[in-house]
């Protein structure tokens, strides 16, 4: 039966403070738990490339290796050293940015601040009698890779030239202390562990801030998993990132003070053509801290957010892999990127209907599609609104069939229709998926509310999903800012 009026009422989701947020993936090896130390301990570093042990289609683009960089992302092409973020789309540059900030692992002192000798240890070794003075490689931090520094050996003995080993010691307050003082059983570092061949994760391990500033830290990871076995396709892939603390949204260099303030932190990730992206809720304001206390998985996991790279593409492209909100108190918080006229799937898990909204009508695009799917007998009532009530602006309007909403679009509309008997489930993530087209591109900010009956619980029925749409991401400028102590 085709529902024309019934008595609605709005459900309300959110996380309660008794969650805590999400932990950090550990039992990886080394000292801290999370594997190998990436890089020496640095402000605005980088890894060497490092090889990735599956292959990722990322944005119709193949990638078997990476680079970690200590500002709080992944990139495939060359390393970034960019503290400030650009806001995405960037050019060039393909990553994956957890909390793309001004993080400063290098605790006191910055690279090259030209520590006293007499700081180091006190064994310089000149074998060949040169004015050349050498320091063992055994009295030095021991990090994985080749850290591009000449090693010389006498009589099966490592050491490298002492002006290399002050290079090194100015990442250090003192210098090193003698053997074995290796600075990677410490935080505030970089951490790299492929536990399997299917699995990398990366950990900013109690990281802080520009200039060496641990008053405030955040802990969070980046994991890549490979879903080719699952999806039989080579290169599908999926991000997670888990935020188990952040405290701290901004580096000095960037505006900020004591952290916070100025141009704060970006979480997302783009494909570097200057045009695709997603970019996390929050990102360039203070609630990019909230990241910890929000998920596009479930209330019951707080600071993990999983994104499905299917065929190269992103949630959204599709609606088997749709892009899932934001719990809000009220429904459901979208925030993503449009290029005008291609649609973008999104799954509120709704009941019997919904109210969708832009956030901003004066300077974001408006609705000016709507694309619904196969649900009972496909049959819906679209509503919108006249500036004091909704109004029916189509009555029995089929599924598969795209509403146009007209000349300017509407910053808001309802669907009414689906029938009780159908019985969503709530919690299913592929429930109820809607294509969207808007009036322009640009960043576009929207809440979908669901409106429910309360019915006695039975067992959902598994949705059905038939149209399949491209996607596209509309392209937004970026600056870049210079770095001042």
């Amino acid at each position: 039966m085709h529902l024309r009026k019934l008595a609605i009422g709005l459900l309300a989701f959110g996380i309660t403070t008794s969650v805590q947020a999400i932990e950090l993936l550990d039992g990886l090896g080394g000292n801290r738990g999370y594997g190998d130390q990436a890089m020496l301990p640095n402000d605005d570093g980088s890894s060497n490339l490092l090889d990735l042990p599956f292959n990722i289609n990322f944005y119709g683009n193949e990638f078997s290796s990476f680079f970690i960089n200590n500002n709080g992302n992944v990139s495939f092409n060359n390393p970034i050293s960019s503290y400030t973020p650009d806001p995405f789309p960037v050019a060039n540059q393909p990553m994956i940015a957890p909390w793309w900030g001004d993080v400063d692992t290098s605790r006191d002192g910055q690279f090259g601040d030209g520590f006293d000798p007499d700081l180091l240890p006190t064994e310089i070794f000149n074998p060949n009698g040169f004015d050349q003075e050498f320091v063992p490689v055994s009295e030095l931090p021991i990090f994985p890779g080749d850290l591009g520094i000449p090693v010389s050996t006498f009589d099966g003995v490592d050491y490298i030239l002492l002006d290399d080993a002050l290079e090194l010691a100015g990442f250090f307050e003192g210098g090193f202390d003698g053997p074995g003082n290796s600075f990677d059983t410490e935080s505030n570092n970089v951490w790299v562990a492929s536990p399997n061949d299917s699995t990398v994760v990366v950990t900013w391990d109690q990281v802080g801030f520009f200039p060496a500033d641990t008053s405030k830290t955040n802990n969070f990871q980046l994991v890549l998993r490979d879903a080719s076995a699952e999806t039989g396709v080579d290169g599908d892939f999926d991000i997670e990132f888990r935020y188990d603390q952040l405290e701290w949204t901004t580096g000095d260099a960037s505006g900020g003070t004591d952290g916070l303030g100025g141009t704060e932190a970006q979480a997302g990730f783009d494909a570097g053509d200057n045009a695709n992206f997603l970019a996390l809720p929050g990102s360039f304001s203070p609630e990019v801290l909230e990241l910890q206390n929000t998920s596009n998985v479930s209330p019951d996991t707080p600071g993990l957010w999983v994104f499905a790279i299917r065929n190269g593409e992103p949630p959204g492209a599709t609606p088997v892999n749709p892009l899932m909100p934001v719990e809000s108190q009220d429904g459901w918080d979208f925030d993503f990127n449009v290029v005008v006229g291609q649609p973008i799937f999104i799954d509120p898990d709704v009941a019997v209907g919904y109210d969708y909204q832009i956030d901003n009508p004066a300077t974001m695009p408006l609705f000016q599609t709507v694309l619904l799917p196969s649900v009972g007998d496909d049959l819906f009532d679209i509503y919108t609104w006249d500036g004091t009530d909704w109004v029916l602006a189509a009555a029995d309007w089929a599924a598969g069939s795209s509403y146009d909403f007209g000349a300017g679009g509407v910053d808001r509309f309802r669907i009414l229709g689906i029938e009780i008997a159908e019985m969503l489930d709530p919690t299913d993530p592929t429930a109820f998926i809607t294509g969207l087209t808007f009036t322009g591109s640009g960043a576009v900010g929207m809440s979908q509310n669901p409106i429910t009956v309360f019915v006695p619980p039975v067992t959902a029925p598994e949705p059905s999903v038939l149209i399949l749409f491209g996607f596209g991401l509309g392209a937004l400028g970026f600056v870049r800012r210079r770095k001042r102590a």
